[in-house]
Parts: C-alpha cells; sequence; structure tokens
C-alpha cells in the first residue's frame, strides 16, 4: 500500500519559476531512475530487492500548482532521498507536507 503526500508552496510563483531546477535536482538524487513523460519522475532503492518487487519505490509529479508524493516503499536510500529533496526546497522557499488526509507531515 502506498502514502501519498502533497508539497503545497507559500510562493507559488517560485514554484512556477523554479521548476526547471527542482527537475535537475530529482535527476541528481542518488536513487533517481527515470522520468516519464514531462511531470513524473521515478525513484527506485539502492537496497538489494526481491523477484517481483515493482520497477520504482517512490514517484513525484511536479503538477502545475503542487508535487505529488507517491511512496511505495520506504528503503533507506529512498527516505533520505526524498529527505534531501524537500530539505533542498525548503532551503529556498516555504512549503507544507501533508498526507492524503490533509494531515501535516513530518517530512
Amino acid at each position: 500500500m502506498s502514502a501519498e503526500f502533497s508539497v503545497t508552496f507559500d510562493d507559488a510563483a517560485w514554484y512556477a519559476t523554479h521548476r526547471d531546477a527542482l527537475t535537475c535536482t530529482l535527476a541528481q538524487l542518488v536513487t533517481f531512475s527515470e522520468r516519464v513523460a514531462q511531470r513524473e519522475f521515478r525513484l527506485i532503492g539502492r537496497e538489494p530487492r526481491n523477484t517481483g518487487d515493482w520497477c520504482y519505490d517512490a514517484r513525484v509529479f511536479l503538477d502545475e500548482e503542487r508535487i505529488l508524493l507517491e511512496i511505495s516503499a520506504h528503503p533507506a536510500s529512498i527516505e533520505r532521498d526524498l529527505a534531501l529533496l524537500l530539505e533542498w526546497i525548503r532551503r529556498h522557499t516555504r512549503i507544507a507536507v501533508i498526507d492524503e488526509d490533509g494531515v501535516p507531515s513530518n517530512w
């Protein structure tokens, strides 16, 4: 079962203006595996995998006004890279990370 989180921006203009930088940051993550179309980025943990595991552990969707995080598995490398991504964003602008129930997350 996956968990979903929304990353919303206090300054929507920052997100619109810096989407290319965010795209580059995502592509530089250790767990980055592929980009699907314009808005979907797939991450796969670096830990050993079982046969039959999904081909990704997390997906990041760059929507028009927010980022959607869909986390299917939580290996340490995925946790670390997602924390690094959110830390990078927070160095530049204020965000809120909200779970699928609308509750603020500890991410």
